[in-house]
């Protein structure tokens, strides 16, 4: 969606690598917003975005206006995919990953690319794309790349530029804590999971204000009470005004 960091020029640095030629796509998406969330405020920097884009080597930028993607409007036709989005970030935001799931699906179809590349740190919209992607047919393959972190290990996001200083300075315990918690639930398998997470979760809400952590079986995203193999640590929490998301895979995935 633009305001391009770090991160994002990690994917267009690898899809040069692998690629003759790379079209990025830069669209904020209105339809994976709710309600009073962040879409007329979302960092816009199209300017700056091409320049970077131009310095990485990227061939095509594709830059629609929302009747290219939504020609017969945005409600004439959504993708669903019941169950797995209705989870996690699904049951906060809803209606987030129709959004998704359809923005994606359109630009697939319109640019027909023999591989996409997406990131990490969106776990469960990485997970909704791949399983839409399959179930559709959709053009080409799917590549998930790991996420990219600041020095401290806070996930860069377009969102960290909302953070004050003080939450700034904060928010890199959500990933501590994902850190913590995994050393704990791998070393501790045979124990509750809600159990081991409870203090993790009790020490990182006196300085944020958390959505949800758990532990989930990949690539369903559901809650796991025990550990198994195939399985990651998902977190989202409110530093201040800005929601940060997060997660760290225990184990890789057998498929997707």
């Amino acid at each position: 969606m633009g305001a391009l960091h770090e991160g994002h020029l990690s994917l267009l640095k690898k899809a040069r690598e692998d690629n003759e030629e790379v079209v990025l796509s830069i669209f904020v998406n209105p339809t994976q917003f709710g309600a009073g969330e962040d879409y007329g405020r979302y960092p816009r920097q199209l300017d700056h975005d091409l320049e970077q884009a131009e310095s990485i080597g990227a061939d095509v930028v594709f830059v629609p206006e929302i009747q290219t993607i939504y020609p017969e409007g945005s409600d004439a036709v959504v993708i669903r995919l019941p169950g797995i989005s209705d989870l996690w970030e699904g049951k906060s935001r809803p209606g987030h990953f129709d959004g998704v799931a359809t923005v994606v699906a359109r630009l697939l179809l319109l640019v027909q690319p023999d591989m996409t590349y997406f990131g990490q740190k969106d776990l469960q919209q990485s997970t909704v794309i791949k399983t839409m992607h399959n179930a559709l047919g959709l053009p080409g393959k799917i590549k998930i790349l790991p996420t990219l972190r600041e020095s401290d290990g806070l996930a860069m996001s377009s969102r960290n530029v909302y953070l004050s200083s003080e939450d700034r300075a904060n928010a890199p315990a959500i990933y501590r804590s994902l850190q913590m918690a995994q050393s704990k639930v791998t070393s501790n398998r045979d124990q509750e999971t809600s159990v081991i997470l409870r203090s993790i979760i009790d020490e990182l809400s006196s300085i944020c204000e958390v959505d949800y952590f758990d532990f989930v079986s990949l690539p369903e995203m559901t809650k796991l009470t025990k550990y198994r193999g195939s399985s990651a640590l998902i977190a989202a929490a409110r530093f201040g005004t800005t929601r940060l998301i997060d997660n760290i895979i225990v184990e890789a995935q057998t498929r997707l």
